[in-house]
């Protein structure tokens, strides 16, 4: 009976759900605004009018600024200023009047957060000598030398200075008269991306000062309303405050909610109204001793809309060369006796990508996106690198672009690009092109003709400024060979916009990986997303997606990420701990935790991806195996001699959990090429080893695919593990069991690392039926005894789902 009345049914819920919000004119649409965050007697600064998109343009149209807080506003809808100027803490909300001859056409709210939640931290060197300069160097400061300066305490005889920062995880070093060294006496410490370490320092807790979750309960539909009921599961201290907007206009309690305190309940009144447009988003935002964010996405079928939201995507990463011969015709290796069969061209083309998008080897894995290298014509030789041992390269990556409107001959032809492209939307993939805008090689007639517009390459002081990342990050080479462009010159800029923009045109690509974000000044990603704006211009729900390369902290990954700017980034600082909980297992799940609760508060207003594996770094099957640990030399001598292989099977389990993490948490997660199979390999170029398919697969190997297929398949028909609210239900230092919860979907997430099985002891939530929990892997029920008991095999980890979404 109910599924022939379905389609009624949910369009009846699409009507009512429209219903809190006075209908506006149509052809004005506002995307998601980010919250507001000012830190009491301060200020914000931010552009409302990029994320307002008019149908139809007038000249007319003015705006009239409010809000409940007591905060001074200056400036326009291109640039607006918001001064706190009463210093009082709290949740307030910001309006922005859209008017027409004194019509009010539109009002959008924006969530303000006035809160300090900053620390003292002291910072202390343990140097003896008087007389020694010593500058504190990191995340908090850009990593900039010479500001931060630590001064000689006589009475401890130590170098100190105290700072104020705000809660969140920060790498620094000291910079000890011009050497730069970790803090001796700080034993925490990640990956620097260079093959060395930061120091890290963790200022408050974040799993703790943004822990409350909102965990859908049920729904009460009539005819006339639809309520949608929540639990609050509190943190500690129990918040103080919420507010609640729909489709960026701001509910009101009492009429549209109330919160039942006692039962830790919210419901949520929806009553009904003619629509006027496609249902967008509910956030629920919860306020308390410390800031806290809880979004929820209450969406139906974005397709019907013509929009993919790349919040639901599963991004793979091919490096064309190295993947698939299509057309062994177009094979060109270099031939240069000092270079070695790894670091040359191995035949990889568009038409061996093409091959396996038509064939569906990448819809069975269940990606949704696609990311291949470069295709720019790189150099016909090699080229010797500037650190030693001087090893010499070719271009089969793709980043030495000769020529910027050119396809490598060695991987195709234009029109073999866009038949790629064709075939990738042929079964729903996107595919994203990789934007190399930092540098060209020397051989590209733009650097032979047009020197003025690249940056010498010596320091001040005559050092060569190559690879001199954290001193000169804005100025730096990355080889001798590769000049860099100035991208204080307009022309530059310009050049290099238009380039992008030519690029997606004649392939019909759907966005950009951008190359080395950090080291190109903002003023360019601006220019860049002003023009994708331009290009995008004729559909309101169409952004060309671009997610960014910046191997840094998250406090500098994120500043990246804005209207005006990128969409998403890489997040390397989770990596390095991913990595270091479950192939090095030289970090706990503790360290996990706190972690991702830093990461899930940043995705409130961006997005980040996660993943195990990268084109810049040792495999993870590599660390698993213990062939050499983060930092070691080992790492990159074991790229040209002795490179690594599989010598414990039972290490691929460490795989299968790394991967079960990244894919149930929200984000977009990236699947590096080979790392579905668990393929080895040490530094650049070991870790780009040719793709193996089919017959050349061990039988370990075949397991891992079907792991991941099946794994990526969960999470793509589970809302849930893509959107939910996080809530830990146990945690130890080798062990995680978490709750994952959007609207009637929960997944149950179970991850042990021990090589012994565990019995934790776990209370879910009482609307959840654990008789229609299941293993993503088999189907097998959850076994879960009367006293809340589960048991969880040695190294294994399982993710059980109820396979509702009626949201």
């Amino acid at each position: 009976m109910f599924f022939k009345y379905y389609k009624f049914v949910m369009a009846v819920i699409i009507i009512m759900l429209l219903s809190t919000v006075p209908s506006f004119s149509s052809d004005i649409s506002d995307k998601t605004f980010p919250v507001i965050r000012i830190v009491p007697g301060e200020s914000h600064v931010f552009s409302p009018v990029k994320y307002i998109y008019f149908n139809k343009p007038d000249k007319e149209i003015r705006y009239s600024f409010s809000s409940d807080g007591n905060f001074k506003i200056t400036g326009n809808i291109n640039k607006l200023k918001l001064i706190d100027i009463e210093k009082k803490q709290g949740l307030f909300n910001f309006r922005i009047k859209i008017l027409k001859k004194n019509k009010i056409l539109k009002f959008i709210d924006i969530p303000v957060i006035i809160k300090n939640d900053s620390r003292k931290v002291n910072f202390i060197y343990s140097g003896k000598a008087k007389n020694q300069k010593v500058f504190l160097a990191g995340s908090m400061n850009n990593w900039k030398s010479g500001i931060t300066k630590l001064s000689f305490n006589k009475k401890t005889e130590q170098y100190e200075t105290l700072i104020s920062l705000p809660y969140g995880i920060y790498s620094y070093k000291y910079v000890v008269d011009n050497n730069w060294i970790i803090d001796p006496d700080n034993t925490e410490q990640i990956s620097d991306g260079l093959g060395g370490f930061n120091s890290q320092i963790c200022v408050g807790d974040p799993a703790k000062n943004y822990e409350p979750s909102l965990l859908y309960l049920t729904k009460d539909i009539t005819l006339k309303k639809i309520n949608l009921i929540f639990q609050i599961k509190h943190g500690n201290p129990e918040p103080s405050d919420t507010i609640i907007y729909y489709n960026n206009s701001l509910l009101q309690s009492g009429r549209d909610y109330e919160i039942d305190r006692a039962r830790n309940k919210l419901i949520l009144k929806i009553n009904k109204h003619t629509p006027d447009r496609p249902v967008d988003k509910l956030r629920i935002i919860v306020y308390g001793n410390n800031p806290w964010t809880i979004s929820s996405i209450y969406s139906y079928d974005y397709q019907r809309f013509g929009y993919f939201d790349y919040k639901d995507s599963i991004i793979y990463n091919a490096i064309t060369d190295r993947f698939n011969n299509g057309d062994p015709k177009n094979d060109d290796p270099v031939f240069d006796s000092e270079l070695t069969p790894s670091a040359n061209f191995h035949g990889g083309d568009y038409k061996g990508l093409t091959e396996k998008i038509k064939n569906g080897y990448f819809s069975d894995l269940g990606i949704n996106v696609l990311w291949i290298s470069p295709q720019y014509q790189n150099p016909y030789k090699a080229y010797r690198e500037f650190e030693p041992p001087h090893r010499k390269f070719s271009g089969y990556h793709g980043y030495w672009p000769i020529h910027n409107f050119k396809v490598d001959s060695r991987l195709g032809n234009m029109q073999d690009l866009k038949k790629l492209v064709a075939a990738a939307h042929g079964k729903n993939i996107k595919v994203l092109l990789d934007y190399v805008a930092n540098h060209v090689h020397e051989e590209n007639p733009v650097y032979q003709n047009r020197r003025r517009w690249f940056i010498g390459s010596k320091t001040k002081d005559g050092r060569e400024n190559i690879k001199l990342f954290d001193e000169f990050p804005l100025t730096t080479w990355f080889d001798t060979f590769l000049p860099k462009f100035n991208f204080s010159n307009p022309e530059v800029r310009k050049w290099l916009v238009d380039q992008a923009v030519w690029w997606l045109k004649n392939t019909g690509a759907d966005g950009l990986r951008l190359d080395a974000v950090k080291h190109i000044p903002d003023i360019f990603w601006m220019e860049l997303r002003n023009k994708l704006s331009e290009y995008d211009k004729n559909n309101p729900y169409l952004r060309t997606f671009m997610i960014g390369e910046t191997i840094d902290n998250r406090k500098k990954v994120m500043s990246y990420i804005d209207e005006s700017k990128l969409d998403a980034q890489f997040d390397f600082s989770f990596y390095w701990i991913i990595r270091d909980v479950f192939a090095v297992g030289s970090a706990s799940m503790r360290n996990l935790e706190r972690e991702h609760a830093d990461y899930r508060k940043q995705l409130e207003n961006g997005l980040l991806s996660a993943f195990i594996g990268n084109h810049d770094f040792p495999r993870f099957m590599s660390y698993a195996d213990g062939a050499f640990i983060p930092g070691d030399s080992e790492e990159k001598i074991r790229a040209w001699e002795n490179q690594p292989q599989t010598t414990i099977q039972s290490n691929y389990w460490k795989w299968r959990l790394g991967m079960t993490f990244i894919m149930s948490i929200n984000g977009c997660p990236l699947v590096y090429y080979g790392d579905e199979i668990g393929l080895q390999g040490a530094w650049d170029p070991d870790n780009r080893r040719d793709m193996k398919f089919d017959d050349k697969l061990s039988k370990i190997e075949k397991e891992n695919l079907d792991f991941l297929s099946k794994l990526n398949k969960c999470r793509l028909q589970n809302s849930s593990l893509r959107r939910g609210a996080f809530y830990t239900l146990y945690l130890d230092d080798d062990v995680w069991v978490y709750l994952r919860n959007h609207f009637s979907n929960n997944a149950l997430v179970v991850i042990n690392r021990k090589d012994e099985k565990v019995k934790v002891k776990i209370h879910l939530p009482d609307f959840i039926d654990t008789g229609k929990l299941n293993s993503f892997k088999n189907g097998e029920e959850l076994k879960i005894t009367e006293k809340g008991t589960i048991i969880i095999p040695a190294q294994s980890s399982d993710i059980y789902v109820d396979n509702k979404n009626d949201y």
